[in-house]
């Protein structure tokens, strides 16, 4: 080894320095049931992927993306004069832009817009915006990680 591969090996060694850093921003996976208003359809299930930008300690970004089941009763419905035909359970996909407000460090409400897509009955695909509002609080595990409970409603028109 050569004088100067020797000093930068000693350097590195000297000037070696554990450290740690604190994101402030995460990404986080969300299950949901659901029960519409309509009595057509009965309690589904939902998946969220919510990304968490925070940008100061009050204010956070929160987009989103999602998959909502929503279940049919399987009732039938005359159509057209001439033919019976079921109400069939709709996979909605949205995605949403909103944001939370910190009120202190653990609790939380929030406020968001999406834009979403509906499929079922057959070939029946529609479309529309909605929004959800939500309020929650962050539960501490250790000084890296928490959890985060929140209890939202979603408003979403679907045809």
């Amino acid at each position: 080894m050569n004088l100067k591969t020797i000093a930068a090996l000693c350097a590195i060694m000297l000037l070696h320095t554990l450290s740690y850093g604190q994101a402030r921003s995460s990404i986080g996976f969300g299950l949901s049931a659901n029960h519409p208003l309509s009595s057509d359809y009965k309690i589904g299930h939902g998946f969220d992927l919510q990304p968490n930008i925070r940008v100061s300690d009050k204010f956070a970004i929160m987009p989103e993306l999602g998959l909502k089941k929503i279940n049919s009763n399987g009732r039938f419905v005359y159509r057209n004069g001439y033919y019976y035909t079921t109400i069939q359970n709709l996979n909605t996909f949205y995605l949403g832009l909103g944001g939370k407000y910190y009120w202190n460090s653990r609790w939380f409400a929030g406020l968001m817009g999406n834009i979403h897509i509906s499929g079922g009955n057959e070939d029946l695909i529609s479309g529309g915006y909605g929004g959800n509002a939500t309020v929650g609080y962050d539960m501490p595990l250790d000084a890296r990680n928490n959890l985060e409970f929140s209890f939202r409603t979603d408003l979403m028109q679907l045809q």
